[in-house]
């Protein structure tokens, strides 16, 4: 039997089989791909600090700008702090298969509770009715300030500060006083949200809370520049503190970033 490799055999081998060639070097790059990823060190969430947005637009050169100025303060105060991370999702395109993979990883940082902070829009309404008359949650219902609220992630912003103040920070106490002189805090009642969106929903709360910072009391001139919905006149943003943060002096940095210069 004849099995010497010559120059025809190698060409002929080559030109029906070199999908198989590609096909092992593709599973060689997704396997150390998947080891490096696996094995890499991960920041703890002391480590870093991370801003969670979802909204329609944003500017990613201009968020990066912000990341160097924050990290800058916040790693100076705490030697914890290694980076500051803005994670931005959309659904402004909802036949894009990115859109599918960013609501999976959004719903996985809301669910094991990663953001330090969330800027999320608040809805007028979360149902609406079908032509068959029953009626369904809309389609931002699951992303909106209020579903978040109401299924406990965030702190009271004023229960936040005064913990802060209490504890001896000097910045929180200044934070709290321009909230209150320019009205800037976002009350709430929050609600059970029932399976069937036809339902009654039930307060959770006896009264309304403090649950986040109105984004849209803000100046949009200048805060439209990073985050919009695209529509005129429809900006709707809450800032909320994310109760399982470890990053309590931070967020106070972040909230008075935000105030000098967005307010």
């Amino acid at each position: 039997m004849d099995t010497r490799i010559t120059k025809e055999r190698y060409k002929a081998h080559l030109e029906y089989d070199w999908f198989k060639y590609l096909l092992i070097i593709l599973c060689a790059v997704l396997f150390f791909t998947l080891i490096y990823t696996m094995t890499s060190p991960k920041l703890s969430p002391s480590e870093e600090f991370e801003i969670l947005i979802h909204t329609y637009y944003y500017d990613n050169k201009k968020l990066d700008e912000i990341k160097g100025e924050l990290l800058n303060v916040m790693s100076s105060g705490n030697n914890d702090v290694k980076n500051v991370t803005f994670y931005c999702y959309t659904n402004n395109d909802i036949n894009s298969m990115d859109v599918i993979y960013s609501d999976v990883e959004y719903e996985y940082r809301i669910m094991y509770d990663y953001p330090d902070v969330t800027i999320v829009p608040t809805l007028s309404t979360h149902i609406e009715q079908a032509g068959d008359g029953n009626y369904h949650y809309v389609f931002l219902h699951g992303y909106s300030f209020e579903y978040l609220a109401s299924y406990d992630k965030y702190i009271p912003v004023d229960e936040f500060l005064t913990a802060q103040i209490n504890a001896g920070n000097a910045l929180a106490k200044s934070v709290y006083d321009r909230l209150i002189e320019n009205d800037l805090l976002f009350s709430l009642r929050r609600v059970e949200y029932p399976n069937d969106a036809s339902a009654e929903c039930v307060y959770i709360d006896d009264e309304a809370k403090y649950w986040g910072i109105d984004l849209n009391k803000f100046n949009l001139d200048k805060l439209e520049t990073l985050i919009t919905d695209g529509k005129p006149n429809s900006f709707n943003y809450v800032l909320g503190i994310m109760k399982a943060t470890e990053n309590p002096a931070e967020v106070v940095i972040f909230l008075d970033f935000m105030i000098t210069n967005y307010a």
